[in-house]
């Protein structure tokens, strides 16, 4: 006689879809997709975020999630800390 576990089915393929389907609504981005957006670094982009950029929307365990109509503030967070001259810095200290 088989039990209540050996009844139930696996999940389809169909099944499947349909988390994908509901997963790509989600308008979230972590630092990996900003990563691969902006094109730069991921200590760039995480120096930018905790220095200039928005507060997270959410977390996910550990990892910080923004919405993307944030998306514009953070790209623009990365260029003021990436415009920054590293001469400029170095010179001020000797002064």
């Amino acid at each position: 006689m088989l039990t209540a576990l050996q009844k139930k089915k696996p999940p389809t393929l169909r099944r499947f879809s349909k988390m994908t389907k509901q997963m790509t609504k989600l308008d979230f981005v972590t630092v990996g997709d900003i990563e691969r957006i902006a094109g730069h670094p991921k200590h760039v982009i995480t120096r930018a975020i905790d220095r200039h950029g928005p507060l997270p929307a959410g977390r996910a365990g550990i990892v910080r999630i923004w919405s993307r109509d944030q998306l514009p503030e953070i790209l623009a967070s990365i260029e003021r800390t990436r415009r920054k001259p590293k001469i400029e810095a170095a010179h001020k200290i000797l002064l």
